[in-house]
This record gives structure tokens, sequence and C-alpha cells, in this order.
């Protein structure tokens, strides 16, 4: 099967009738803030002050693709230009299947030469790819004895979405707080990596489930 990228509903090789070349995808540049201390050594690292981690910038995907032998340039330019320009879009790369990346694609450029003609497809995306389905975790018969939940969130920092079926009291960390029945956002509880929730009710019996979309760089 030769080798391709699905943008939003469309691939690049069946849908589009292009052959990929070549695929650059770029890394997200960390955003470092780095002050110059006057008569100090080096400088001081800020980038971590406020206590939510490392900050990137978006990245850069790039593709070369070639038309098939006796494909209409003109139409094709076209064609590809009304398909992909200008459009927000999932986009998963040949291999990467199950992740996706955000970004607003530019067909940025056609090349015209005797025995090939290509074209050139950009996008600017989201620092993190994000996995195509949530993950859940959940438990039932929540009592009033805390109940232990891990959460392997993975690198990229988020707010879970958390569902209960009555009032319910989380903690993590040095940190506590009551939700109501139904579905909540905590600004406060902002998870990376390996997370661990503990969950109870006041009295009788409840239920909760948190997911999240993991992102990974």
């Amino acid at each position: 099967m030769a080798k391709g990228t699905k943008f939003g509903g469309l691939h690049s090789s069946a849908d589009l009738q292009l052959i990929q070349q070549k695929i650059e995808i770029g890394s997200p540049a960390p955003k470092t803030v780095l002050v110059e201390i006057p008569g100090a050594n080096g400088s001081k690292d800020l980038t971590e002050a406020l206590g939510v981690g490392v900050a990137y910038g978006d990245r850069t995907l790039k593709w070369t693709f070639a038309l098939y032998p006796g494909a209409d340039w003109v139409q094709k330019r076209s064609a590809v230009c009304n398909a992909l320009n200008g459009k927000r879009m999932h986009i998963t790369p040949d291999g990467e299947e199950g992740w996706y990346y955000d970004g607003r694609i530019t067909v940025a450029d056609h090349k015209s030469e005797k025995l090939l003609r290509q074209i050139t497809v950009s996008a600017v995306c989201a620092p993190y790819r994000l996995k195509n389905t949530e993950t859940a975790v959940s438990a039932k018969n929540l009592d009033t004895e805390f109940t232990e939940l891990s959460c392997a969130v993975g690198a990229m920092p988020l707010v879970p979405t958390i569902i209960v079926a009555q009032e319910t009291v989380l903690q993590w960390g040095d940190y506590s707080a009551a939700i109501p029945a139904g579905e909540s956002l905590i600004p406060a509880l902002r998870m990376s990596g390996n997370q661990v929730i503990k969950a109870k009710v006041a009295s009788g019996t409840g239920s909760i489930t948190i997911k999240w979309r993991e992102g990974s760089l």
C-alpha cells in the first residue's frame, strides 16, 4: 500500500491521487524564558516559574507530493487546493494511526519540471498530537472511605472531565474539592504523567468516571 497522509476524511494517495514523496514533521520548540541578570554569570531560567511545566510553540508539518503519470497538472492543482487549502483538519500521517495532529493547512507550492510535477503542502499544528479516542478510568460503589484511581495521563498537561453520580469529594496531592453530581472540570486539577486521584461520597454509594484525551510530543 502506498504511503500517504489522511487529511480529515481525505487520504492523500487514495482520494487525491497523489504520490507522497516526502513528509517532514517538525518538533515544537519549547517556550523558554531566560532572564539576563546584570553582574551575574549566565542567565536565570524562569521557563517553569509558573509551576505549569514547559509550554511549546506550534509545530510545522510539510509534504511533497508528485502527480501520477498522465494526470492533468492544472486540474490536479485546483483539486488539491479546493480540498485542502486553508482548511483546519485532523491529520494522520502513515504509521501514526490512532493519533492525529490538529492544524491549518496551506497548499504552499506547485512545481512543474520536464519529467516531474510536484505539489507542496504544509500545516501549522498544535504542539501535541492527540489520541483519536479518549481514555477513561472508572470506579463503582464508592463509599465513605477514599477509593484510589490511577490515571496514566501521558505527557500533555490537561484538565480531565470528571463524572460522578452524586456529590463526591476528591483528593489529589495536597488538594481536595467537593463536586456535585454530573460532569465537572476542576481547573486546579491539572494533570500529566501518572496521577492518583482519591474519591469518596459523604453517605451511601456512588460512582465516578475520569476521562481525558491523551497528548504526546
